[in-house]
């Protein structure tokens, strides 16, 4: 519940006004996605949900730390490669949004997943501008629903890993997660594009 309402509130921050901010929000996603690693690892190696919360609690201050220091060295490629980046995480999230409710293989749905991210990612090199308020959008759009599925279910978790995306459907309620991720991704990168705001005057991507 914590992590989805952590979600949700970043999320909406990336979509409305992550342009803004962006290399600030490329730290925050390299910082998220160590966090998720080493939580990920944690669950492999120990019982994160057992009576004991000694695990837990030592995975959790590790990941912290971990995605701190990640983010840290990641400031270093922001400049040169940042949106290029933000542009696959981008393909990640909408892989991940579109293969999820169908019956295939994990791995396939892995493969797929890995490729739209690296076309993404190569296509970001190209598109500069619209990529900075496109990904932004995209990728918190996509993290408000994950979080709104920590509560209203229908969407597989993070901590099920392939379990959670062998059992998921394409039910009426996954339907609407995509909806709602499109319409929101559409409205923030209108209202970015339309309310753009003081340019940086220090612009890591100019």
């Amino acid at each position: 519940m914590f992590v989805g309402a952590f979600e949700i509130l970043c999320g909406l921050a990336l979509v409305f006004v992550g342009a803004r901010f962006l290399e600030f929000a490329l730290q925050f996603l390299a910082f998220t996605a160590v966090f998720l690693v080493v939580m990920g690892l944690g669950n492999v190696f120990f019982p994160l949900t057992g009576s004991s919360k000694v695990p837990l609690i030592a995975t959790l201050v590790v990941g912290l730390i971990a995605g701190a220091v990640g983010g840290w060295f990641f400031k270093s490629l922001i400049k040169n490669y940042g949106v290029m980046l933000l542009a696959g995480v981008g393909g990640l999230m909408v892989g991940l949004m579109i293969v999820s409710p169908f019956k295939m293989a994990a791995w396939l749905k892995y493969l797929i997943i890995a490729v739209l991210a690296g076309v993404a990612a190569f296509f970001g090199k190209n598109y500069d501008k619209q990529l900075k308020v496109l990904g932004t959008a995209v990728i918190g759009s996509a993290l408000v629903m994950h979080g709104l599925g920590s509560y209203l279910g229908g969407f597989p978790s993070f901590s099920e890993g392939n379990a959670g995306f062998k059992k998921l459907g394409a039910d009426w309620s996954y339907i609407g997660y995509i909806a709602g991720w499109v319409v929101l991704a559409v409205l923030g990168a209108f209202i970015q594009q339309k309310y753009p705001g003081d340019a940086p005057k220090d612009d890591v991507f100019a």
